[in-house]
């Protein structure tokens, strides 16, 4: 136990938390170590540190990644159990903290419970659940009863969603920045999850390992996930290690209504291994009457580029067809609409060669195919575009007609039009 204290004393990240609860666990396990109480003094006070140094302003652990965001809070909790036998608590702040923790996480946890948002180093499948233990120790009031539309300044994450009391539609948007560890080069993509079914995904993380079996690192990549490159590069935050961790409210911008909800950011460090790609992608998304959503992009820089959009969706058979695509289930789908005339369009499902395109990780060490719509066009900047995110259940499509001109989204469906336009912070 004095060793722990050694080796993790001024260590950042998970490692002190984890060091902590050990040994607040060995001391309950075994209560008649001498030193105990100078032990425990020192486990609540290198934790309170640590979530002072770790978790910023609006709760969010500062490596970005709900996995391990997830860890810390199991640290924490693990150290009240442990601390209970000897009538002491973790400090006031730490519980205070914690409690927007809880708040978080359970935001990032899809209405039916089914998967957690995998941003970053996650297992979607690994979902935290801890009613009975949160009820034990008189955190349960951490968790709101009806969760609904948030965003997380400092973390750059926005919840696009109903209500609990209302509905099951849910879209975590990702606008924040690389984050301490565990990181994708994935800024400006998002979760999606309607009527039962998680629609498109984060990939998820494989495997640890570096030989040819991991997927990892192009899971990591911008490839992987749904947002943008740019002349077939990726973004490239891991270059500008000044801008991973937010120090105030980054580019996120959030704004709610009863019949709107939008949310908008911007990828600014440029494409390319050496960020020489000098573009800046901004990209909102509305969610329309609580019922569908639609993505706003614009590029912005000068002369001529190769733009590729790329969604992906989990695991299940696609239709394509000028572009338009819909899932194939039987009980619940997606409409993706993208206006505009795009000079590609094609599915990848599974590939390797020439380079990996198309695979979902739900749980550490497995790997699978998942299809990825990609859409692509060379024009001079700025340039921009609208894609429509429509979910509905059973089989059947419904008769829509999606159109983008002039920076409006024009929507019909069933004869009733309605006409969508980005915010102007966007």
């Amino acid at each position: 136990i004095a060793y722990l204290t050694i080796v993790s004393n001024g260590h950042a990240g998970n490692w002190p938390t984890i060091g902590c609860q050990g040994i607040l666990g060995t001391l309950a396990t075994l209560p008649v170590l001498r030193g105990t109480q100078g032990f425990i003094d020192y486990c609540i006070e290198t934790l309170a540190v640590q979530i002072d140094d770790q978790i910023l302003p609006d709760g969010v652990q500062d490596e970005l990644t709900p996995h391990y965001h997830r860890v810390v809070v199991f640290n924490l909790l693990s150290a009240i159990e442990s601390l209970r036998p000897f009538d002491r608590e973790l400090a006031p702040r730490t519980m205070a903290t914690l409690r927007k923790m809880l708040h978080y996480q359970e935001q990032t946890i899809v209405p039916d419970r089914s998967a957690q948002v995998a941003f970053n180093d996650s297992d979607p499948d690994a979902v935290p659940d801890l009613g009975d233990r949160l009820a034990r120790l008189g955190l349960a009031d951490a968790i709101p009863a009806d969760l609904g539309p948030e965003a997380f300044d400092y973390a750059g994450v926005a919840f696009l969603r109903q209500a609990r009391s209302d509905g099951d539609l849910y879209l975590a948007f990702d606008a924040g920045p690389f984050g301490r560890g565990h990181q994708h080069e994935d800024k400006l993509g998002f979760w999606l999850h309607a009527f039962g079914r998680n629609l498109i995904v984060d990939p998820g993380r494989h495997l640890y390992d570096q030989s040819s079996a991991s997927y990892l690192p192009y899971l990591k990549s911008t490839r992987a996930h749904s947002t943008i490159l740019i002349d077939g590069q990726p973004q490239h935050s891991r270059g500008r290690p000044d801008t991973w961790i937010a120090k105030t409210p980054g580019s996120l911008q959030f704004e709610t209504s009863p019949n709107r909800t939008s949310a908008s950011g911007a990828y600014t460090l440029g494409y390319g291994t050496d960020n020489v790609i000098d573009v800046i992608h901004h990209r909102e998304i509305v969610f329309v009457d609580q019922r569908y959503w639609v993505v706003f992009d614009r590029i912005e820089g000068s002369g001529v580029h190769h733009i590729e959009s790329r969604f992906q969706f989990a695991p299940g058979p696609l239709q394509l067809a000028a572009g338009r695509v819909v899932t194939q289930f039987e009980d619940a789908n997606l409409l993706l609409v993208a206006a505009g005339d795009w000079d590609e369009e094609r599915i990848e499902v599974g590939v390797e060669e020439p380079e990996r395109s198309g695979w979902y990780s739900v749980s550490y060490n497995k790997i699978e195919p998942a299809p990825v719509l990609s859409l692509a066009v060379s024009r001079p900047l700025p340039w921009q575009s609208a894609v429509l995110l429509y979910p509905f259940r059973g089989a059947d499509a419904p008769d829509i007609t999606f159109v983008f001109r002039e920076g409006r989204a024009t929507l019909s469906v069933d004869g009733v039009e309605c006409v969508i336009q980005p915010d102007s912070t966007a």
